[in-house]
């Protein structure tokens, strides 16, 4: 770190340790003791770390702290214990300089994904303080229990979950266990398949989803654990502009005059309500002809 960093320097330290020699014994032995730690390096570190992370810290403060609390101070100063969020986050997720750059730059989405993402900003990183993500740590490795390497691996394939409040997360959640009836297993097979299955908006695309194609479809509830399970994408599709009008061109191409039909095609192959029509179109031709 640049000297310019410090605003404890030198000549401050000793000028207090020269007017601390007139304090009482008592006092001067447990000051001196920790003032003979603050000029090790660690310290010295902590204290450019300390500026950057709570603002400039003028040296009158640091000795009036040093004064009250010395041995304290010196616990704080000595410790390796205070870090930057971005260095919480390296830290414990083990990430390589690589992974954190991808991690770094990926931390942006369009505007269209915004609207899809409950509307995130893009300052991520940012916006990520160390309450927060230990709080989004505690919640992937003790509520959906993930382990280390699982869980670096989907921070670094959808960084984006990180600017996600844990409240959100935990609803989700609540919702693939409790209503789709999954299994720890299976969601934790769902999130790491797909991690972007936690981003959509609870009331906004997963409950309308599932709402379509339990009710206009007709899905039973004995085939959701494997479309979900299965094809976490079925989240990322639209009613209104995707699978409505694929159930209609259903109907009316094929002909179909059941819905229940049309809930057999989906139930055994859920990704033809995302296919492009002209995808299934030229497989049809191909099979009339």
């Amino acid at each position: 770190y640049d000297e310019s960093d410090l605003f404890l320097k030198e000549e401050d330290i000793m000028v207090w340790e020269t007017e601390e020699e007139t304090s009482s014994s008592s006092s001067t032995s447990s000051v001196s003791t920790s003032l003979s730690e603050v000029v090790a390096p660690p310290a010295v570190t902590t204290i450019a770390r300390l500026n950057r992370l709570a603002g400039p810290i003028k040296a009158a403060k640091w000795m009036d702290m040093m004064t009250r609390h010395p041995v304290l101070m010196s616990h704080v100063l000595l410790s390796d214990g205070i870090r930057s969020t971005e260095a919480l986050l390296r830290f414990n997720l083990n990430l390589t300089p690589s992974q954190f750059n991808k991690i770094n730059k990926a931390t942006t989405t369009s505007s269209s994904s915004r609207k899809i993402y409950n509307n995130k900003s893009n300052a991520i990183l940012t916006r990520l303080n160390r309450s927060t993500l230990r709080s989004f740590l505690h919640f992937f490795t003790k509520t959906i229990k993930l382990d280390a390497v699982q869980l670096q691996r989907m921070v670094v394939s959808r960084p984006q979950l990180l600017a996600y409040s844990v409240s959100n997360l935990s609803s989700t959640y609540a919702y693939f266990a409790q209503e789709l009836q999954l299994s720890q297993a299976e969601i934790v097979k769902l999130v790491m398949a797909s991690p972007a299955s936690l981003m959509y908006g609870l009331d906004s695309r997963i409950k309308p989803n599932v709402e379509f194609l339990r009710n206009e479809v007709g899905v039973g509830s004995k085939h959701w654990r494997k479309i979900v399970y299965a094809y976490p994408q079925v989240f990322s599709y639209s009613v209104d502009t995707v699978y409505r009008p694929k159930v209609a061109y259903f109907l009316e191409t094929l002909q179909l005059e059941r819905k229940s039909d049309v809930s057999t095609i989906v139930s055994k192959y859920p990704p033809t309500l995302w296919l492009s029509t002209r995808n299934i179109q030229s497989k049809l031709d191909f099979f009339v002809m």
